[in-house]
């Protein structure tokens, strides 16, 4: 999935109109935080407190109040606890590291469940319990748990009618996956493919948010829903270039672990596309094997995104695309056979990004944010 804002349209001054269209997010499932299973723990009894049976238990808070179902997390139990005193979540014992008379702190144990579970405590034959007082997600760790990109796009050439630079977000939580973002351009590193899908469909957690904002550099982006779980805003989402953005709210009375997440997205800075010259009065021609050239370096790699429009009367058709992915070396040449077929006079809009990806791992369920951050310089050629 590469969830792109859809069609923003430019048009060149010769009288044709062409676009990206970027990729939908699809109709995916969605699937809500507090979903799964909701087991109960070890059964809670009377808090006996007779005088032969010592303090009375009580569970009154857990901190964290999520993390992931493989187990290992660490959190605070606070309450009131004797020195017999076990742990349970979801029926299974914690680990006790730290116990006082007021506070434990255990490790979880790994489960099956995913949702809220119970939280018990034992001793003899007292207990106490809290219950939904733990919220597992499925453990993440090694995968993909959300996916987007952020980019500002500069719009070279004098050939459009209206060369506005745009800038964009799309970002969305999912359900933990092997995913890299750089597949969504191309198989491998240094490959092209002629209209590529990685087949890739996320499931979407929906957060249940009303906005998500991306804040850094004294520039802001607010992400708008679009219902299924994707959070998008363009093309003027206040995202600019050189800059680091930190996802600084999650909006409204979710039911949702995560609020803020530091160095979520990098935007890298501005650079130049040098072969072909793209910002000049009148598109350069281009062979079938299009040449690139670039400057600067840094970054991850090179996102490249090429449509091709065949003139019709006074308009341009699509008609099909290449994506590549490639080392940040400053120069990659398109294979001509990329193309299954060429014809002169056609118009192909070039698209080449620097692309920074940022792996933040997201805390409550161990998975990584593999945003990708671009700054892309959008030109066009004229097949020769």
């Amino acid at each position: 999935m590469r969830p792109t804002l859809e069609v923003l349209a430019l048009t060149l001054a010769l009288g044709g109109c062409g676009g990206l269209s970027y990729y939908d997010p699809g109709e995916d499932g969605v699937v809500g935080p507090g979903g799964g299973n909701t087991p109960g723990g070890a059964p809670a009894g009377d808090d006996d407190d007779d005088a032969t049976s010592g303090v009375p238990l009580r569970i009154d808070d857990v901190q964290p109040t999520f993390g992931s179902n493989g187990g290992g997390v660490e959190v605070e139990i606070t309450g009131q606890f004797d020195d017999e005193t076990q742990l349970w979540i979801d029926g299974k014992e914690a680990r006790i590291l730290e116990l006082e008379s007021d506070r434990a702190l255990v490790e979880v144990p790994p489960s099956n469940a995913e949702g809220w579970v119970d939280v018990t405590a034992t001793s003899g034959s007292r207990d106490a319990a809290l219950g939904d007082g733990f919220q597992y997600w499925a453990d993440g760790r090694g995968l993909s748990g959300m996916v987007g990109e952020a980019a500002y796009v500069d719009i070279v050439g004098d050939y459009w009618l209206d060369p506005t630079d745009w800038n964009y977000a799309s970002i969305a939580f999912t359900r933990p996956a092997d995913h890299d973002p750089m597949a969504e351009y191309a198989t491998s590193l240094g490959s092209c493919q002629f209209e590529y899908s990685s087949g890739y469909v996320p499931v979407f957690y929906d957060p249940g948010a009303n906005y998500l904002e991306l804040s850094g550099g004294g520039s802001t982006a607010r992400l708008d829903p679009q219902g299924n779980g994707v959070f998008q805003k363009g093309p003027d989402a206040g995202i600019v270039a050189n800059q680091v953005y930190d996802l600084t709210a999650v909006g409204g009375d979710a039911d949702w672990p995560v609020d803020s997440v530091n160095n979520l997205v990098e935007i890298p800075r501005s650079f130049n596309v040098t072969t072909p010259n793209l910002d000049r009065a009148n598109p350069p021609n281009t062979s079938r094997a299009i040449s690139l050239a670039w400057s600067g370096s840094g970054g991850d790699y090179v996102t490249i995104y090429l449509l091709r429009q065949r003139p019709s009367g006074q308009n341009w058709i699509d008609d099909g695309y290449v994506t590549c992915a490639v080392p940040d070396t400053g120069s990659f040449t398109v294979p001509a056979n990329t193309w299954p077929d060429w014809s002169s006079g056609d118009l192909i809009h070039i698209q080449v990004g620097r692309a920074i990806e940022r792996h933040v791992e997201l805390d409550y369920n161990g998975s990584e944010a593999g945003l990708v951050g671009l700054f892309v310089v959008y030109g066009a050629a004229l097949a020769n």
